[in-house]
Order: structure tokens, then C-alpha cells, then sequence
């Protein structure tokens, strides 16, 4: 078979242009040498021209070959067949340099930057190139682009010794900083070239500014351009009426607008410049210049003299400065000037800006991520950017979105008044309601702030990532971990606080929070320093905090509540309220026990006899052991809790302590006691008027009835108890309820609106930091995929969740996703693994006293008996299991064993039996209204009157019990009826219509990966094949029956196959003979 690369060969040959040729061999080096772009790309700074490449994107190879493709295409539709010499030397020229992989990849990694940057500055003229080859200028550019790449070459190519490394170490990093700066200056003075009419492209540009905010100001406007005053734009007029008043004085001024990334800061320079008076008195002298990507003095230089049309000039520096002093009032606008300012070359950029401001006529505007200007020059004083208020975010959402609702300025407040933020999310607004957003940005956060594709001024994640990308935070490293930190404390923290809260740090702190504060990621806010609510989503998804550091945090929290008896006065109300706090913390982030720290609490407030904290304390022991599944200790401590708060008359504790008490019992599956528990918790919640305890024991109490079977009447209580939680705003009970009611509709067989449900009900949990609830959607979306049979995906889900459970504590939840492990496993035919995983789980189960997983566990291992043929022992099991399931009063399961335990009696030809064990279990699916477990039990029936030669009864029952799994979305249920009514009309030598039904039954297992089930549907084929006479086909549709039980390792089968087979053969003899 001939290789990609022998095909893409032939390709390259059949190109009548050497140019074409040289295009298509990068792509070939970018497929199979990719490393040359990859880590160059890695490490370049985000430009506008040069595009960013995050750890979390696509690899930058896949990139770099997806752009040459639209380069070469769009330059093949633009020149035809028209060859110019001097482009095809240029392209062959860089194809040698960027794909000599043997050179480039071992040299060091500047070789590859080089390499890479002359290859994407290459592509870049491609894109720039006219028809004709352009004017003298085209041409000079082009001369010296060749001649560039020619002095690469021989750079690249020449092997030094090691000695002349270590000698010339220095020599050559000035060499490549040549070449760099040449293919800078080869940018600017062809690539950024604009040709187009300014008054055209103002236009074109206005219509696409239409209804998007202050901030999105195009990173690729001409450097003459000023972009126009921003369509959209709240809550900074006074800011700009300050700056226009400056540059408006007699004298010249010096304007830093400095902020967080997202602030604003470009728009507020346009719509500054974009005043009447400021235009009035500059005219055509204002110059705009984007700095982005600009990574150095010369940069800087070069690209105010193209935008100001000098060129070919031996002094560029001297003839920039002449004619900026010769020109009267002019005002400079730099933009983005971080990507210089943070540079490695800071100083010498300083050193410009030093005497840039000389200039006697000349007014300066700089935009900035950070906090602090560069030094060298008498700034203005203006404050960094400080975030919209509520109104302005308002203003901006209506003009956008132009609809909103009660929940609008909760999903305001969330964005904690960042411009970008609120600007992108408002073009969302367009489509979703606020209320529907909130509930997406919990789960989404940073990934939802974005319009189109992205980019830094099109995605919020995006100019976040510039920020952490830039050269003074990787220079401090410790930086990212104290930002992640400080990401955990949505009020901030005091600045005198932060050595003793991180140790490990206090040689970096400051230096840590100086470069903070340089790139404008944290703000000081009444003596404290605190983090965007945007931002820290984003830090807490992408870069979590880590130990030791997280480990200091959490100590210094709880020996605050530890302290916190030093003042006696008020000594009870500090630590119950320190004590309590710290443990929330505790649990919330899994980090340390806090089970101690209470003891300790309870035993001090027992001196002082304070007892309403002794009982707030026995209260949160036993919350905490119920949430660890310590059922037994807990439901001691809350008694014991109850106990207290009657004593002292807080009946508000009292009734919190039984909810949890009912609560333990549920998880028990003692579901009548924990219903009278609850309900008694709920009447001195309404007697009281405390709606929040009110809603929480309704919604347990429909957990209860769906536990019970109890459906609809569980989706009524459910339904009751959320509408009561968003009344009061309880973003928890909210979630809570709405997974509740994705679990009843996943029972009912409404997997879709399932899904939706339980997908709704994680995000907000997500939000709001609850793990637990977090890792319980999960598994219930889980649930959802594996009864749509898809496996691997519902595997993945289990696997997610259960290392939340192991990470917070929770052994209950741990448990149950090994189950259902397990029970993938067995649907994919794994038994003996299954077997273990599901072993595991019952004793798990076992050790807490959860008597339905230990019950399920019992049940699932005598399905795996059944389907290896070992009746016997899969009817102990089932019997075992059900007698489990009648203990807990667990109806379903009662039904669930009744149905395989009829099917093993049809297994075994005892139809008589098996007719009534199903019908049993048909009274109770029909009682609970469960449909699917209704349609097995007709699926059954089905098997039963086949066995029976009753075959009109048995095509009956199949194909209502088809009919339903097809309207339940169950194809494994389907295609199991398909393979039985195959079977039946096989028995009415109707064999035609039976190979039918089983390649159709066939199809759905194999797209499912039943292997077990792919083996029937093929010995039926054989029986179909031997009644019509084709015996060969029969014998090879054995064979593969044959290899799939032994792939499943399946031996009684394997024999019963071999065995028919060679009863096949033994009658081909005969036939012959």
C-alpha cells in the first residue's frame, strides 16, 4: 500500500511551478517536522500578526499548517499561473531554511524562533503580494527579504564547534537579534503597507463596530487610522472629559491610561481623540499606533516611521524625531504599549519615552495593562481604570441585548464591572435570557465571554491569558501561584496579612505582588487586595491553587478560629462563627479534618458553659461525619444536637438537626422513618417561618418517594420545593431540586430532558463551589448515557465523579460509581473484571450500612452469572438480592429480580414458571409506571410463547415491547425484541423476513459494542441459513458466533458453538454421502 507521503509526492510533482512545489513541501515538513514552529510558536508574544498559541489550543504545527493553506490557496486564486523569479527564490529560499529538520532541531531553540518567525513572515508577504509583483517599494522589500533569508541560511547551516559556542555565546544571540529586528522592520514596511482607501476601510470598519462595546478597537488597524469613537460606551464620560481637558491646555501633557486587561483603556483613548475640540486643535496630527507585538525601542521606532512614510533613511531614529519636532501640535496615541514596556528591551524603551516627551510640541498618550507607567517621564496623575458601576453595566447590557430580566443584575454583579466582560456576555444576551446565562456562566464562566471566534478583544479567556503570559510575570513565577491564591477569597485579603498566611512565599511576596500589580490582575479595595470575580473563575479552571502554599492558607484559617478565644468579651460569638467558617472551608476545598478543630471548640465552650455553642458545634461534628458517610456516629451527634438546641430553646437548630437526621435515615434506606423525620423537621420550619428549612425538607422528602418508586408523586414535591428556593434566592436548594427532578425524569426514560436537567443543576454547582453536588450530577449524567448504551462516555462520567467523591470524602458516592463502573464493564462483556469492580462496591457499600447499593451489587452479579450460563448461582444471587431489596421496601429492585429471574426459568424451559414470576413483576412496573421495566416483562413474555410454538402471541408481546423501547430511546431493548421476533418467524420458515429482523438486531449491538448479544443474533443466523439449505453459510456464521463468546471468554458457549457445528458437519457428510 503506498504511504501519504508517496501520494503527496505525486502531488508536489504534478505542480508546474517551483514556487507551488516549495508551498506544498511546507506543508509536508509542518506535518512531519513540526517542532521548528511548535516551540517557537509556544513561546512568541500575541500580536495581531502573530498569532498566540496557548498550552490549551490546538498544537501550534496544526496552525501554522492550517494558515499556509489558506495563504497558498489564496494566493494561487490572486497570481494563476503567473510566475515572478524573484518570489519563487524568496519561497524556496525559506522552504531550505524552515525544513531543514536536521539542522534546526539540533540547534538551540533560538534557531527554531528564527527559522519559524522568517517562514511566518514569508507567509505573511504571500498573503500581500499583487498579481504584477507591485511597485519599486514591493521590490525593495522583496530584495531584501531574499537577501535576509539568504544570510539565515548560511547562519543555520553552519555547524559550530563547542568550543566556538561557549567563545561565541554572546556574538551570536546579537546575530539572531539582528536578524529578528530585519523581519520586524521587513513587517512594517510590507505587511502592515495599507493600500486600500483610509475613508473605505473607516467605513467598512464602522458598520462592523455596530452594537459592540468601548473595547473592541481591531488590534490590525492601519497605523494611521484612529479608530472611531466607540458606538457603545457607559460610564467613563468624566474620565474622558478629564483627559480631553488636558490635552487641550496650552502645553503639551503626558497621559497614562492604565488598567486591567479588558478595562476599556483603547476605547477610552478613541473616544478622547475622537473629540471635536481635540480634533479641532490637532487636525491631521494625530498619530494612533498599535504597539501590540512590538517588543522593543527599535520596534517602536520602526513603526512610527512607517506610519509616518519615512523609509530608505540611514538614521531611521533621527529622521522619526525631526519630523515629529518640525510638525507643531501633535499628539502621539501609543497603543497596547505593555508587549514593550514588559519587554526584555524595557530599558531602552524607557530611554525613547524619555525623549519622546522632550519634544517641546509633542503630546503623549500611552494605553497599558498595569498599574504603573514606565519611568523616565513626568506623568499625568490619573488613577488605573477602576471598574464600571452597576448602572454603567446596565447601560451597556441594554443597548446590546435589548432585553432583561429579574436575574439581570446578579449575572451584572458576577462580572464584577469589567467592560470586556460585560460587552461580550451582553452579545450573548441577544440570544439567551439573564437568567439562562447565569446558569450557563457558572458551569462556562470565561469560555461564555466571547463573540465569534475569539481573540484578546473578542474573548475575555483570551486577554486573560495575555496578562499571565507576559515577560515580568514569567520572570516571577511565584506571582501565578500567589494570584491562584488569592483567586480563593472573593474579599481579598489585607496586605499585612499575607506573610503570615504564606510562609513558603515571604521571600517573593512582595516582589510577587508588585508584578501583580504591574499587569493589573489584582486591585487594592479598602486596604485590601482583591481579584475580578472574572478572573478568578478563570484562575480557579485553569490554574488551581497548590500545596504547600494551599496547605499554609488553610492552616492560617483555622488557627484563626484556634486564636480567636483570645477576647473574652465576645469569646463564644468569635468562635463559633471562626470555628464554623473553617470548617465549611475544610469541607469545601477537601483539604485537612475538621472534626478536631470542633471537638476542641465544643470542649472551650463546655468550660465557659456557652451552650448554644456546644450545640452549634455537636450540630456541624454530625453534618460533617453524615457528609463522610459515617452514618452511625453522625446520627448520633445529631441527636445528641437536637437534644441541646431543645434544651436551650433554639428550635430552629433543633429542626436542622432532625432534617439531618432524616436525611442519614434516607441514605439507610429507611425511608419511612426518614420520611417521618422530615416531616416533622418541615411543620417547625413553617411554624417558625424559616421557607429555606421548609424547602429543603420538601425536596428530601421527594427524594424519598422517587427512592420509593413514587415518580410522579416525587416530581410534585421536588417541583414545590424549587419554586420555594428560587423564590428566596437559594442558588443550592435550586440545584439541588433540579437534580432531583433530572434523576425522576432519567427513572421515567426521559433521558434528553434528563440530561438537560442534571447538566443545568452542575453548572450551578459548579458556581457556587459545592463539589458534592458537582460530582452527583455527574454521575446521574452518567446514568443517562449508559441507559443509551453509550458505554465509554457514561464510563468516562463515573471515573470523573468518583475521584470527587474520593477527593471530598464521600465514600457513598465513591461507591456507587465503582458499581456502575462495573456495570459497564459487563455490558461490554468484561465479566470477570466487572465482577471485581462490582465486588469492591458491595463491600464499600457493606462497611456504611447502605443496604440499596449492597442490594444493587447483589443484583448486577447475578446478571453476569445469567449471561455466562451459570443459572444456578445467577438464581441465588437474584433470590439474595431480592430478599434485600423487600427488607428496604425497594420496589423496583423487587420487580427488577422478579423479571431476570423469569428469564432464567425461560432459559431453562420451565415456560409455566417463568409466565408467572414475569407477570408478578409486570404488576409492580405497571404500578410504578415504569415502562421500560413494563416492556422487558412483554420481551420475556415473548421468549416464553416462543419456547411455547406460540407464535402469533409471541410477535405480539415482541412488537409492543419494541414499540416502547423504540419511544424510550432504548436500542439495546429494541434490538433485542428484533432479534426475538427474527427467531419466531424463523419458526414459521419465514426466513426471509427473520435474516431481516436479525441484521437489523445485529447492527444496533455491534454500534453499541455488545459483543454477547452480535454472538446470538449470529447463531440465530445460522438456524435461519440451515432451514433455507445453506449450510456452508451456516457453518461460517457459527464460526464468527464461535470467536466472539471466546473473545468474552465465554466457554459454555464456545462448546454449545462447536458442538453445533459439528452437527452441521456430521449432516454435510451424510447429505454428501
Amino acid at each position: 500500500m503506498r504511504s501519504r507521503d508517496d501520494i503527496a509526492t505525486d502531488n508536489v510533482d504534478c505542480f508546474r511551478s517551483p514556487l507551488l512545489a516549495s508551498i506544498w513541501s511546507a506543508r509536508l515538513v509542518l506535518q512531519h517536522h513540526p517542532s521548528a514552529v511548535e516551540s517557537s510558536l509556544r513561546r512568541s508574544r500575541y500580536s495581531p500578526h502573530f498569532p498566540i498559541i496557548m498550552s490549551t489550543a490546538p498544537s501550534s504545527s496544526s496552525r501554522q499548517r492550517e494558515s499556509l493553506d489558506v495563504s497558498f490557496e489564496r494566493w494561487k486564486a490572486k497570481a494563476g499561473a503567473v510566475l515572478d523569479p524573484l518570489k519563487e527564490k524568496v519561497e524556496k529560499t525559506t522552504w531550505r531554511v524552515f525544513g531543514i529538520s536536521d539542522v534546526v532541531q539540533t540547534r538551540a531553540k533560538d534557531c527554531d524562533e528564527l527559522a519559524a518567525k522568517l517562514s511566518w513572515v514569508t507567509e505573511r508577504i504571500l498573503d500581500k503580494l499583487p498579481r504584477e509583483g507591485g511597485d519599486a517599494d514591493v521590490r525593495g522589500s522583496l530584495d531584501s527579504l531574499s537577501e535576509t533569508a539568504s544570510h539565515v541560511e548560511k547562519f543555520l547551516g553552519k555547524q559550530p564547534s563547542k568550543a566556538e559556542k561557549y567563545v561565541a555565546g554572546t556574538k551570536r544571540q546579537e546575530t539572531i537579534a539582528r536578524f529578528m529586528k530585519n523581519l520586524d522592520r521587513l513587517r512594517l514596511n510590507l505587511v502592515e503597507v495599507r493600500t486600500t482607501d483610509l475613508s473605505v476601510q473607516v467605513g467598512q470598519m464602522q458598520s462592523q463596530m455596530a452594537g459592540l462595546h468601548v473595547d473592541y478597537i481591531p488590534s490590525d488597524l492601519p497605523l494611521l487610522e484612529i479608530p472611531p469613537k466607540p458606538n457603545v460606551f457607559y460610564g467613563r464620560d468624566e474620565l474622558v472629559a478629564s483627559i480631553v481637558q488636558l490635552l487641550l491646555q496650552d502645553k503639551t501633557c503626558r497621559i497614562p491610561i492604565l488598567g486591567t486587561g479588558g478595562m476599556g483603556k483603547t476605547s477610552i483613548a478613541a473616544a478622547a481623540i475622537n473629540d471635536a475640540h481635540v480634533r479641532a486643535k490637532y487636525g491631521q496630527k494625530i498619530i494612533f499606533v498599535s504597539c501590540e507585538g512590538v517588543v522593543s525601542a527599535e520596534g517602536i521606532i520602526s513603526a512610527l516611521a512607517t506610519a509616518l512614510g519615512i523609509r530608505h533613511e540611514s538614521n531611521i531614529r533621527r529622521a522619526v524625531f525631526a519630523y515629529l519636532a518640525s510638525q507643531g501640535y501633535t499628539l502621539l496615541v501609543l497603543d497596547n504599549f505593555e508587549s514593550a514596556a514588559q519587554s526584555a528591551d524595557s530599558e531602552h524603551v524607557e530611554q525613547l519615552l524619555g525623549h519622546l516627551a522632550q519634544l517641546s510640541q509633542l503630546s503623549l498618550v500611552i494605553t497599558m495593562r498595569g498599574s504603573l507607567p514606565p519611568a523616565g517621564v513626568d506623568w499625568e496623575e490619573l488613577d488605573i481604570l477602576n471598574r464600571l458601576s452597576l448602572d454603567a453595566a446596565r447601560q451597556i447590557w441594554n443597548r446590546i441585548a435589548r432585553k432583561e430580566d429579574a436575574q439581570l443584575d446578579q449575572l451584572l454583579t458576577m462580572l464584577d464591572g469589567l467592560p470586556l466582560a460585560i460587552t461580550l456576555l451582553a452579545h450573548q444576551g441577544r440570544l439567551f435570557t439573564p437568567t439562562q446565562l447565569l446558569s450557563a456562566y457558572d458551569k462556562e464562566t470565561t469560555k461564555l465571554i466571547k463573540v465569534g471566534a475569539g481573540g484578546r478583544l473578542k474573548s475575555l479567556e483570551v486577554s486573560i491569558r495575555l496578562s499571565l503570559q507576559s515577560q515580568v510575570m514569567l520572570e516571577e513565577p511565584d506571582a501565578l501561584q500567589l494570584l491562584s491564591l488569592l483567586c480563593l477569597l472573593p474579599d481579598g485579603v489585607p496586605l499585612g496579612a499575607l506573610h503570615e498566611m504564606l510562609p513558603s512565599l515571604s521571600h517573593t511576596l512582595i516582589a510577587a505582588i508588585s508584578v501583580l500589580r504591574q499587569v493589573a490582575l489584582t486591585f487594592e479595595e479598602n486596604e485590601r487586595l482583591r481579584v475580578l470575580s472574572p478572573i478568578r473563575d478563570f484562575m480557579l479552571a485553569h490554574h488551581p491553587p497548590k500545596d504547600p502554599a494551599l496547605g499554609e492558607l488553610r492552616r492560617y484559617y483555622m488557627n484563626l478560629a484556634l486564636h480567636s478565644r483570645t477576647n473574652a468579651r465576645h469569646n463564644g460569638e468569635l468562635l463559633a462563627d471562626a470555628t464554623l467558617r473553617v470548617a465549611e472551608f475544610s469541607y469545601l476545598t477537601s483539604y485537612g479534618d475538621c472534626l478536631l478543630l470542633l471537638e476542641k471548640a465544643k470542649i472551650a465552650s463546655e468550660r465557659r458553659h456557652e451552650w448554644p455553642m456546644v450545640a452549634r458545634c455537636i450540630q456541624s461534628m454530625g453534618d460533617r461525619l453524615y457528609r463522610q458517610c459515617h452514618y452511625k456516629e453522625a446520627a448520633r451527634w445529631l441527636e445528641e444536637g437536637r437534644a441541646r438546641f431543645e434544651a436551650v430553646g433554639d428550635r430552629l437548630g433543633a429542626a436542622q438537626c432532625t432534617r439531618s437526621l432524616g436525611d442519614v435515615l434516607r441514605l439507610q434506606n429507611h425511608y419511612e422513618e426518614a420520611a417521618v423525620r422530615l416531616e416533622a423537621a418541615r411543620v417547625t420550619f413553617e411554624a417558625i417561618g424559616n421557607r429555606l428549612g421548609v424547602a429543603q425538607c420538601t425536596q428530601r422528602l421527594g427524594q424519598v418517594l422517587r427512592s420509593q418508586g413514587h415518580y410522579e408523586e416525587a416530581a410534585v414535591r421536588l417541583k414545590e420545593a424549587r419554586a420555594t428556593s428560587e423564590a428566596i434566592g437559594d442558588r443550592l436548594g435550586t440545584a439541588q431540586g433540579t437534580q432531583s427532578l433530572g434523576d425522576v425524569l432519567h427513572m421515567q426514560n426521559h433521558h434528553e430532558e434528563a440530561a438537560v436537567r442534571l447538566k443545568e443543576a452542575r453548572a450551578t454547582f459548579e458556581a457556587i463551589g459545592d463539589r458534592l453536588g458537582v460530582a452527583q450530577c455527574t454521575r446521574s449524567v452518567g446514568d443517562v448515557l449508559h441507559k443509551q448504551n453509550h458505554y465509554e462516555e457514561a464510563a468516562v462520567r463515573f471515573e470523573e465523579a468518583r475521584a470527587t467523591f474520593e477527593a471530598v470524602g464521600n465514600r457513598l458516592g465513591a461507591a456507587q460509581c465503582t458499581y456502575r463502573l462495573g456495570d459497564v464493564l459487563s455490558m461490554q462483556d468484561h465479566y470477570r473484571e466487572a465482577a471485581v469492580k462490582i465486588e469492591e462496591a458491595r463491600a464499600t457499600f457493606e462497611v456504611i450500612g447502605n443496604r440499596l447499593g449492597a442490594a444493587e451489587c447483589t443484583h448486577n452479579l447475578g446478571v453476569m452469572l445469567a449471561m455466562q450460563n451459570h443459572y444456578e448461582e445467577a438464581t441465588v444471587k437474584f433470590e439474595e438480592a431480592r430478599a434485600m431489596f423487600q427488607a428496604i421496601r425497594n420496589r423496583l429492585g423487587v420487580a427488577e429480580c422478579m423479571k431476570y429471574l423469569g428469564r432464567l426459568l425461560c432459559n431453562q424451559l420451565r415456560y409455566a414458571e417463568a409466565t408467572e414470576m414475569v407477570a408478578e413483576a409486570a404488576v409492580i412496573f405497571e404500578d410504578l409506571d415504569d415502562s421500560s421495566g413494563k416492556a422487558w416483562c412483554k420481551r420475556i413474555l415473548g421468549d416464553v410463547q416462543y419456547g411455547e410454538n406460540c407464535y402469533m402471541e409471541a410477535t405480539r408481546n415482541l412488537e409492543e415491547a419494541k414499540a416502547v423501547f423504540e419511544t424510550i430511546g432504548s436500542r439495546s431493548g429494541a434490538a433485542e425484541c428484533a432479534h426475538g421476533l427474527g427467531k419466531v418467524l424463523c419458526g414459521q420458515h419465514r426466513y426471509e423476513d427473520a435474516i431481516r429482523q436479525l441484521k437489523e438486531a445485529k447492527a444496533v449491538f455491534v454500534s453499541i459494542g455488545d459483543r454477547y448479544n452480535q454472538a446470538g443474533c449470529h447463531r440465530s443466523l445460522a438456524d435461519v441459513l440451515f432451514g433455507q439449505g445453506r449450510h456452508t453459510e451456516a457453518g461460517a456464521v457459527l464460526i464468527q458466533a464461535r470467536g466472539l463468546y471466546e473473545e468474552i471468554k465465554l466457554p459454555k458457549m464456545v462448546e454449545e458453538c462447536t458442538e453445533a457445528l459439528a452437527r452441521l458437519w456430521s449432516q454435510n457428510e451424510e447429505l454428501a454421502g
